[in-house]
């Protein structure tokens, strides 16, 4: 029986063991696959009209970089942009990690926007990213945001924030 017993313990570490951690080299490198709509679209050199309100828990994420974000759970970044020259919303928005373009959730209810600038067409400016943070390797990466022009023909984009990853 004492046999027995010891092969139940080696059996239960060993699957502890290898069904826990991540196989060696393959922790994660960057952002996910680019799914944006931005990647072969034209930069406009006019300054955009938008708002990056959050990335993971941080609030007002300009004035509190780097942005320390959990390599656990998801990471949000969330706001609201517009189409500045049309004065309407874009065709779509990205956050661009690492230079990779990621489509956000976008257009959804931003009824403040609308009333703030007095255009009934932002009522719906609000974007939002969430993709798991285990998808990003440890350490500093840049986040920015596109807004996609109405005719989709280019884009504009915001500053970048910095973050890091721990």
């Amino acid at each position: 029986m004492p046999t027995l017993k010891f092969s139940f313990v080696l059996l239960t570490l060993v699957l502890l063991v290898c069904c826990t951690a991540p196989p060696p080299g393959t922790e994660p490198t960057g952002p996910p696959p680019a799914t944006g709509l931005s990647s072969n679209l034209q930069l406009k050199k006019v300054p955009p009209l938008y708002n990056l309100e959050q990335i993971g828990d941080v609030v007002n994420p300009f004035t509190k970089q780097p942005v320390k974000v959990a390599a656990t759970g998801d990471l949000l970044v969330s706001g609201w942009a517009v189409d500045v020259e049309a004065k309407d919303l874009g065709k779509g928005v990205d956050v661009v990690i690492d230079g990779t373009p990621l489509a956000a959730n976008y257009p959804s209810d931003r009824g403040d926007v609308a009333t703030f600038f007095k255009n009934p067409a932002y009522a719906k400016a609000a974007f939002q990213l969430v993709m798991p943070a285990s998808g990003l390797r440890r350490g500093s990466h840049s986040v920015m945001v596109r807004i996609i022009t109405k005719d989709g023909t280019a884009y504009y984009q915001g500053l970048p924030v910095a973050i890091v990853v721990e």
